[in-house]
């Protein structure tokens, strides 16, 4: 992936992630919608990572990461995105 990605360019694929999957808006959205949206959306982001953050560590051996849970982070910054976003 060539690039920083942007608080503006994840805005845009949560709201058109709303848009697709659930026909309604940040606005409109449900707790559940928005949740689901922003799932997709960094699976997305990671999807497109992956195979430059693989490259990158094969030539410099690094070690792996097998499993990396992060669940617990998700909800606290998700609450205080989507208020600051004036979603919810």
């Amino acid at each position: 992936m060539n690039g920083v990605i942007t608080h503006d360019d994840v805005r845009e694929t949560l709201v058109s992630k709303l848009s697709r999957y659930y026909g309604t808006t940040p606005k409109d959205a449900t707790t559940f919608q928005i949740y689901n949206a922003t799932i997709l959306t960094v699976k997305d982001i990671l999807t497109r990572k992956r195979p430059e953050f693989k490259d990158k560590a094969r030539k410099q051996q690094k070690k792996r990461v097998c499993y990396l849970c992060m669940e617990f982070l998700i909800s606290p910054s998700l609450k205080t995105t989507c208020a600051t976003w004036g979603w919810r």
